[in-house]
């Protein structure tokens, strides 16, 4: 089975590969943090429904919220939910077949990520995107990355077995068109894991869900680098280097090369940025 099914007609945010165990159980990748997740789904023939789509009501694992959070998330990763652009409630209750309720509870949580904001008496709007913005985001991205190999040196550990296996999955992607922005999407996402495996090294987890938050507002630029270059094997070379770096215990080295990497990473991003916005 392909990577090409979607949740339920109108939800595009998960692609499911069929886990080959239980006939009624699929299994799914989220588009934006990979994490795979199993799904039971029902057949109405009433509904025209067939037995690759799932009912949207019959998620047992990610909670009516999460799941509206991630697909809107990902329309504005993606673009296509555009820097500026006004969300509309009663439309995307519609297009969601969801109550207010939960879709409210989700702009909160994006709006958390910087990726929406509301605006009294006005209405939830996406945030634009910047060079001051990314800046920021990047200064944070330094800071936590560096100290996180910190932190390896001053408990010696070499051995990030979660860290390699990341690296090891994205060398073996393929970079995608960029006309499948959904393929992008997860490209992308397999690219940076890299970054967020090694802020998991430091096992703090008020650290980590600091970092999510600021990765989130990144994963915008870095999508709109990729619709401009597509490839990212450079980046996956050097996530290689700095490994090795650690697996031989020269931390300093490690945080060297991550330095230069942020920051060629960081001119990749403002240059597709800069052709962007004069479009």
């Amino acid at each position: 089975m392909g990577w090409r099914r979607s949740l339920y007609p109108a939800h595009s945010g998960w692609k499911a590969k069929r886990c080959g165990k239980v006939k009624p159980l699929k299994k799914y990748y989220c588009l934006f943090c990979l994490t795979s997740i199993n799904f039971y789904y029902k057949v109405d023939n009433r509904l025209n429904i067939n037995d690759n789509e799932i009912l949207f009501q019959d998620m047992e694992v990610k909670g009516l919220r999460d799941s509206i959070t991630e697909y809107i998330r990902a329309q504005i990763i993606a673009g296509r939910l555009a820097p500026g652009q006004r969300l509309n409630e009663a439309g995307l209750s519609e297009t969601l077949n969801v109550s207010r309720s939960p879709l409210r509870e989700a702009l909160l949580v994006l709006e958390r990520e910087n990726l929406v904001v509301n605006i009294p008496r006005k209405g939830t709007y996406v945030t634009p995107m910047s060079e001051e913005n990314m800046g920021m985001i990047y200064q944070v991205m330094e800071m936590v990355e560096l100290y996180a190999i910190q932190n390896l040196k001053v408990k010696k550990i070499t051995h990030l077995p979660e860290l390699t296996a990341a690296v090891d999955e994205s060398a073996k992607v393929t970079a995608p068109s960029t006309e499948d922005w959904e393929e992008l999407l997860l490209y992308r996402r397999f690219l940076a894991n890299f970054h967020s495996k090694l802020v998991e090294s430091l096992g703090n987890s008020h650290i980590v869900q600091f970092y999510k938050r600021t990765s989130t507002d990144l994963a915008r630029y870095q999508y709109l680098q990729l619709t401009k270059t597509r490839s990212g094997k450079e980046m996956v070379n050097e996530h290689k280097w700095i490994i090795g770096y650690i697996e031989k215990g020269a931390y300093n080295e490690a945080s060297e090369l991550l330095k230069v990497h942020i920051k060629k990473s960081y001119k990749y991003k403002i240059d597709a940025l800069k052709k962007h916005l004069k479009k």
